[in-house]
């Protein structure tokens, strides 16, 4: 089984080197690894031509953001299941993604979820946060929330069934994405109970102080799209969640 890993980058240049050596020092023999960088002025795309021999498809060129960039790249992927790992994220250790590949076979399942842990973003030793996805299921979105979307492998079929990333929804396209294929079409999935993925703190839905504004305002946008039925006090539960997430955090160090 082909696995396609896709990492989307702009200006990332502190942290693209970390992003790659994890992908590359994976044990899984079977990975296409795709890179799409926004056309980078910062040293981006000379770190990246140093691992040309190591990456499978690469462009760079100007881009409408992140979504855009996203769907230019599993429109490349020839893999059976494809994931995103981005500029701010690695794999936890050299067997993550062959411990994805075989949690798909052995489940026949078309969405594959892991844990997320949330680090600091300028002391990546530092834990912040575990983003679980053990107790989900789809009443989730139903509050706004959603798996952690760096530790989701989506089968290429469902790319080419139901379609990338909306962008109509600027921040929260991910969460539009995953409601269509785990709410409205409710595919199979499977949950790996472990933390296969560590993503730096930081990113557009949690820029101060429009972030969080503009990212509630896109989920309530798709989940109305969508047919989920949502309302602003539901939307409550997903940061009670969020916060026994550091309580479980504290149990654990």
């Amino acid at each position: 089984m082909k696995i396609s890993v896709i990492t989307v980058c702009h200006n990332a240049r502190q942290t693209i080197r970390d992003t790659i050596e994890s992908v590359i020092r994976q044990d899984y023999p079977d990975i296409e690894y795709i890179v799409v960088d926004g056309a980078s002025s910062d040293g981006t795309k000379e770190i990246l031509s140093e691992y040309c021999n190591r990456i499978d498809r690469f462009v760079s060129e100007p881009d409408s953001g992140i979504y855009d960039a996203m769907n230019k790249a599993w429109k490349m992927a020839t893999g059976d299941f494809i994931g995103f790992l981005h500029a701010d994220d690695c794999f936890s250790h050299k067997g993550c993604v062959r411990q994805i590949a075989e949690s798909a076979i052995a489940s026949s399942a078309d969405v594959i979820i892991t844990d997320v842990e949330i680090v600091a973003r300028r002391q990546a030793s530092r834990t912040l946060r575990y983003y679980s996805a053990r107790g989900f299921n789809r009443r989730w979105f139903e509050q706004g929330d959603m798996p952690p979307h760096p530790g989701m492998y989506v089968r290429r079929s469902v790319f080419e069934r139901f379609g990338g990333f909306d962008r109509r929804f600027p921040i929260s396209a991910d969460f539009d994405f995953a409601a269509r294929v785990l709410y409205v079409h409710a595919l199979k999935y499977e949950i790996v109970p472990l933390t296969l993925v560590r993503m730096r703190q930081g990113g557009m839905s949690t820029k101060w102080p429009m972030g969080p504004v503009r990212t509630i305002r896109d989920v309530y946008r798709s989940c109305r799209k969508n047919g989920i039925p949502i309302t602003p006090l539901s939307i409550v539960a997903k940061y009670l969640r969020k916060i026994r997430q550091l309580s479980f955090l504290a149990r654990e160090h």
